[in-house]
């Protein structure tokens, strides 16, 4: 996180090392503004809290802002997700699962 403190210029310290494998409800660091803090993973809108909702844990970047599930948050409640490498689950045609793919920079 010393990299992100300093790139972020975070205004405090929030002790977390690396996880190479994060899953929904997981507590995960987020940043907003220029703090950093540990959060659920998963979104729930305000709308629908109190409510039985199973919490999001993707969304298409293009077509976010048009859906009414995440409009609200997308316009009000935004944080940053730190993180360097992800997963995207790719369908083969020739297999009925999905296959993981290592996503990074390179």
């Amino acid at each position: 996180m010393l990299s992100c403190k300093k790139q972020f210029a975070l205004t405090n310290n929030v002790n977390f090392g690396p996880s190479y494998n994060i899953a929904p409800s997981q507590h995960v660091p987020i940043i907003i503004g220029h703090e950093a803090q540990l959060a659920q993973w998963g979104y729930v809108p305000e709308w629908a809290k109190g409510r039985e909702i199973k919490p999001q844990i993707n969304a298409r970047s293009v077509t976010a802002h048009e859906k009414p599930f995440f409009r609200s948050g997308f316009k009000n409640r935004r944080c940053l997700v730190p993180i360097n490498r992800f997963f995207e689950w790719e369908k083969t045609e020739t297999l009925s699962r999905h296959i993981p793919t290592w996503m990074d920079k390179k």
